[in-house]
């Protein structure tokens, strides 16, 4: 990211939430929010899902902030070697615990190839790798790589392959992963309803049955593996549920290589709208199996060229401050009668919606995605730009911005239980992001009692407690840096 800030040169703010919060199905914290207080900011993810998804980027400074999208069109890599493998580790309730700085947690993962995108890996570092996150305190994982297991045993260090095996019972002989292939359609094509297509995939494990030998009058006895072949819709997101494969159909059962399709319709003969999908292709009972590395396009007869949404109105509140929760609302509308999806940066940080949905297909009741209506409360009082975007999910999207005007409400009362006394107590110590102790402990109830903070008092200095204090120092015209200095102990010690 790169941004410029006004002309007397304030500390700029920056923020990157990865779209796939909805979608992330390992255990770790890759859709989760990074953070940092810098002038420019360089920022780094991994994707553990195929799919199109928007990562927004927001900076921002004392008096506002300003946001941008991108589209990430994310493909299936290449089966690896042991994608059986480390599935199974996970299923078996083994986790990884590590951190994206350790050479040691690389080199871990590179035993696995391209199949580590599988292993049930928990990031234990804090983005500015100053400390470890509170899974990885809870757990008191002591050094990077750790192993646990189902049983509560852990391992520490590089552990190879036959190692892990032995744990989990799993024998490394089977795994397959990589013999079987789609090849046709792998994405990008389009293919019409009604036409005949050739569904292709390579397997190099599968069975050649050899033809008669000088001594031999007949074949010899063998069995050719047969396959299952379906198709799966995009993923779909309704409300706060998100799936991948949302929906699934079955086009044959026990077919051999090539495949000829008759375009549009299941195994049964039923249609199949137009829309994008994905062909997988599964050994007839048996876990070996194999998706096309990204959606192709099933179009009607009629075909057609995309157009992207257009927002035709919003409507917004008027008179907002901080603390209450305020609905925004928005119409949209698609000449291809494409079912929408939609999501909101608020202009703070946070974001809402996200995925998307079965999107390439055409619901009978299309004008439910047409309208959406999200809410949204501010911390701080600002001028914040508030940006939503609608988007078809096959490269059509429009983004809809608008000011928004964020005043001082009511702040809670000092008299609350919880944090009786926060006032009095006299600040002595620098603390900033991984610290733990009685003065983090005061400092949460100081934010809790102004209304910066609404996290547990715990003692301990993580990113809610860091953002907290951002905005106390936005609110009180000092140097951004989420750090409790001799500027901040001043204010808080009055």
């Amino acid at each position: 990211m790169k941004a410029s800030s006004d002309e007397n040169g304030r500390d700029l703010s920056y923020s990157v939430r990865w779209g796939d919060e909805y979608v992330t199905y390992n255990d770790s914290i890759a859709g989760a929010l990074a953070y940092v207080i810098q002038q420019s900011a360089t920022f780094t993810h991994t994707y553990t899902q195929p799919g199109i998804f928007y990562p927004t980027f927001t900076v921002s400074n004392d008096y506002g902030s300003e946001s941008t999208s991108i589209s990430v069109n994310v493909g299936k890599t290449t089966a690896g070697e042991y994608d059986d493998f480390a599935r199974y580790l996970k299923k078996s309730g083994a986790v990884l615990y590590g951190a994206f700085w350790s050479p040691h947690v690389e080199s871990q993962k590179k035993l696995f190839g391209s199949s580590a995108v599988y292993l049930p890996y928990v990031e234990c570092s804090t983005a500015d790798s100053s400390g470890q996150t509170r899974i990885c305190l809870d757990k008191g994982i002591p050094a990077y790589p750790t192993w646990e297991f189902s049983d509560g045993s852990r391992l520490t260090g590089v552990i190879s392959l036959e190692r892990l095996a032995e744990k989990v019972s799993y024998d490394l002989d089977q795994d397959t992963s990589a013999t079987l292939t789609v090849l046709a359609p792998n994405g990008g094509e389009t293919w019409k309803i009604g036409s005949t297509q050739k569904v292709l995939w390579e397997d190099k494990n599968g069975t050649t049955c050899p033809y008669p030998t000088a001594n031999s009058s007949s074949f010899v006895a063998c069995t050719s593996p047969t396959y299952d072949v379906t198709l799966e819709g995009a993923s779909s997101c309704r409300g706060d549920v998100c799936t991948m494969g949302f929906t699934v159909y079955n086009l044959t059962k026990r077919a051999t290589n090539p495949f000829y399709w008759s375009v549009g319709f299941d195994i049964n003969g039923n249609k199949i709208p137009a829309g994008s999908y994905r062909i997988k292709v599964c050994r007839t009972e048996s876990s070996t199996c194999d998706e096309g590395n990204d959606y192709f396009n099933i179009v009607s007869d009629s075909g057609g060229t995309n157009k992207a949404p257009e927002i035709t109105s919003g409507s917004s509140p008027e008179g907002v401050v901080t603390g209450k929760e305020y609905e925004f609302s928005w119409k949209a509308q698609d000449e291809n009668k494409d079912t929408l999806s939609w999501w909101t940066n608020w202009g703070d940080g946070a974001a809402s919606g996200g995925g998307c949905n079965t999107a390439y297909s055409t619901y009978a009741d299309y004008s439910k995605s047409w309208n959406y209506s999200a809410s949204h409360s501010w911390t701080n009082p600002g001028t914040y730009i508030v940006s939503t975007t609608a988007t078809d999910c096959r490269g059509g999207s429009n983004t809809s911005s608008v000011y928004v005007t964020v005043g001082q409400g009511t702040l809670p009362p000092a008299s609350t239980g919880s944090v009786q006394g926060a006032e009095a107590f006299n600040f002595t110590q620098r603390l900033e992001l991984g610290m733990e102790g009685n003065e983090v402990k005061e400092l949460q109830k100081y934010l809790t009692q102004k209304g910066y903070y609404r996290g547990d008092i715990d003692g301990k200095f993580g990113i809610q407690t860091q953002k907290a204090l951002v905005s106390f120092q936005i609110t009180n015209g000092l140097s951004v840096d989420g750090v409790v200095g001799a500027a901040v102990r001043a204010i808080l010690n009055k």
